[in-house]
């Protein structure tokens, strides 16, 4: 039994046109009119729900019936609910108490205000995570706590409240917590990892001590063989990126709890190359905590308890690794190596710094490449021999003469390398340009002479004659060649003997002229300062006679 009367059904059908409907097509149409309503109904309370609030209103019935695909409700577009009253005299009927308006208050009310054009205006949010102080950005204030409005919390509230941070003793850093999940296996593989890492040291250590025996000898070599797998896989494992910062922070630690142990800051100097070499991890994230455990195995002042400890290796092999972090992410970070450059600049030309320090500096600039080489160290070579001198000739402290003398040896050979590569470059520019005689150790290209058939005729044998045309064709081709390398070999001598001036000669050439004297000045300089020192990096000894003479 539907609670809609089929009178109700006559009553609206009659407002649209349709009169006597039947009492049966009334009851099926009520019941199916109730069906919908209450469907509706459901729907917009669901809105209402979601919505948080208490009262059903017009608009909850608006979106279910946008939801049906229903044409919403007209004339009921506010948000409070709808006032029915009850007709005196009726008990199931109802009318919507609606408010009379006067149309004379509505003529006499002011205008309301015009509506601002829509504009545009674009402003920074944040500048490199900082956001500008600006009109146009919210300004972030903590909200001042208001004692009368505390409220209580409940029993899980107070459960659930974080513990009050312990007072913190001048001095003392605590560091937040990060919760950082390794698996079992990864946090083995580090652990076997850094036990190789150490116990090679160790061993290298105790290596001179130890007498030798059978135990000992095999213990050495098993902590060889688990330090040799140990880099292999560091620099070959795919699986490695979740312990890389821990990697770098062991390393990072090492150095500097253990700054006098070789063996040690060997042994890691190894570690950090096989996880850079490795193609399957990114390490440009963990760069600045490599970068200053490498510098101080470069420029640092003592590697080593003892000061005759053979420590410049270890500063080579760091070079080489500054080198080859500066080539493989240089082109990612582009102040990586000018700020390299600075540092190590700066360490050059301190006065005040070790000598071990200016090695490491040194080596580290010619391990940078010849540009750095030509524009940081061969200037600066002549001042920095001069500050050596004195130590050089100084035979009381022997440790300080033998690192003068590995600072000497190490410009030494960097001025010597120079002056070879130019040399080399310079040369084949000036033997092209008639302006150096081509280099006698250098094997002539024999000329090729054409070949005569034996035209001999023996006894008893009759000559064919040949083709006259082919021959005289070919004598002539040989003859024109011939005649061509003359002429070129007489240009040649001629520019010896009569050299361009140089406001004759093409720009390319006074180019050329102008960067072979400028060799033959830093040839001059060098061999000043280190004498006959300097020849055996210098294979062709004519190079410079020939451009002093012309």
């Amino acid at each position: 039994m539907s609670i809609i009367q089929k009178d109700t059904i006559k009553v609206i059908a009659e407002t649209v046109g349709i009169s006597k409907t039947k009492d049966d097509i009334a009851l099926a149409l009520a019941s199916d009119v109730e069906y919908r309503i209450r469907e509706i109904v459901q729907e917009a309370m669901k809105f209402m729900r979601h919505s948080r609030r208490d009262t059903l209103t017009t608009e909850d019935v608006n979106n279910a019936l946008k939801l049906h695909n229903v044409e919403r409700l007209y004339g009921y577009t506010f948000r409070d609910p709808l006032r029915f009253v009850r007709v005196t005299g009726h008990k199931d009927l109802f009318y919507l108490e609606e408010k009379e308006l006067d149309f004379k208050e509505i003529l006499s009310a002011p205008l309301p205000k015009c509506p601002r054009e829509c504009s545009f205006q674009l402003h920074w949010l944040a500048i490199d995570g900082v956001q500008p102080t600006i009109p146009q950005n919210p300004i972030l204030l903590a909200p001042a706590e208001n004692p009368n409005n505390k409220r209580k919390l409940s029993a899980m509230e107070e459960t659930e409240r974080p513990p009050p941070a312990p007072q913190v003793t001048p001095g003392l850093t605590i560091k937040p917590t990060v919760k950082h999940t390794l698996s079992r296996e990864l946090q083995l593989y580090y652990e076997k990892v850094t036990q190789a890492v150490l116990g090679m040291a160790s061993m290298d250590k105790k290596e001179d001590r130890a007498a030798s025996s059978a135990s000992t000898a095999e213990a050495r070599d098993t902590t060889k063989r688990l330090y040799v797998a140990a880099l292999n896989s560091l620099r070959s494992d795919p699986g490695l990126h979740q312990l890389v910062p821990y990697f770098t922070q062991f390393v990072a630690q090492q150095v500097a709890k253990n700054l006098f142990r070789l063996e040690l800051l060997w042994t890691l100097l190894r570690m950090v190359e096989a996880l850079l070499v490795n193609p399957h991890i990114r390490m440009d994230p963990y760069l600045h905590q490599l970068m200053p455990s490498i510098f101080t195995c470069l420029v640092g002042k003592r590697l080593c308890e003892d000061g005759s400890a053979d420590h410049w290796g270890l500063r080579d092999y760091a070079s080489k690794l500054i080198a080859l972090i500066c080539n493989k992410f240089g082109k990612s970070y582009k102040d990586l190596q000018p700020r390299t450059t600075k540092t190590l600049v700066q360490t050059f030309l301190d006065p005040t710094k070790p000598l071990t320090s200016h090695y490491g500096a040194i080596v580290g600039l010619s391990a940078l490449g010849p540009h750095c080489v030509q524009l940081l160290l061969i200037p600066n070579i002549a001042a920095y021999i001069k500050l050596l001198e004195p130590k050089l000739n100084q035979d009381s402290d022997v440790v300080l003469h033998n690192e003068a003398t590995k600072c000497y040896s190490a410009v030494l050979g960097i001025a010597g390398n120079f002056l070879r590569y130019a040399v080399d470059y310079y040369e084949k520019l000036g033997t092209m340009m008639g302006l150096v005689t081509p280099n006698p150790d250098q094997p002539k290209t024999p000329q090729s002479t054409p070949k005569t058939q034996n035209t001999t005729p023996q006894d008893g044998m009759q000559i064919e004659p040949e083709n006259n045309k082919d021959d005289e064709k070919e004598q002539k081709e040989e003859k024109h060649k011939d005649k061509k390398k003359k002429e070129a070999f007489e240009k040649v001598e001629r520019k010896k003997k009569k050299p361009l001036l140089p406001n004759q000669a093409p720009l390319n050439q006074i180019i050329a002229l102008q960067e072979l004297d400028n060799i033959n000045g830093r040839y001059e300089e060098f061999y000043n300062i280190f004498g006959e020192a300097l020849l055996p990096f210098i294979r062709h000894s004519n190079f410079f006679s020939d451009l002093h003479t012309f």
